[in-house]
């Protein structure tokens, strides 16, 4: 993309930078198109919020393997009563989410990572 400068009566053309490179922060997002692997169960948080937490199953190329199974959580209220009204056991849902990770410690002292995924689009 280019846009135009007019300077002094002089125009040149600049090229418009895709990425801010002051003040940028960097993100990361995940697509998830598979099955939803059970019927839906609402919690209420310690803070007295709803959310929603679910797995989707997605194939992989070799029909032999078991599927992945990625952990969605949404907190979003209209989401959440739009999914539970809807979305059933089976359902293929396309789901844009945030990966979030979690650092937790067993009883024996070891580190443990749990990945999940928070939801903010789907169709």
């Amino acid at each position: 993309m280019f846009r135009s400068i007019a300077t002094s009566g002089l125009r040149t053309t600049k090229a418009a930078a895709p990425f801010a490179t002051r003040n940028a922060s960097s993100f990361a997002s995940s697509t998830i198109i598979g099955r939803l692997g059970q019927d839906f169960e609402v919690r209420e948080g310690a803070n007295g919020k709803k959310y929603l937490p679910y797995s989707i199953a997605v194939n992989k190329y070799n029909k032999d393997a078991p599927p992945n199974w990625f952990p969605i959580v949404v907190f979003n209220e209209q989401q959440i009563d739009f999914l539970t009204t809807y979305a059933k056991k089976g359902a293929l849902l396309h789901v844009e989410a945030t990966p979030d990770i979690q650092v937790y410690e067993t009883e024996d002292g070891q580190k443990q990572y749990r990945t999940s995924f928070i939801q903010s689009m789907y169709s």
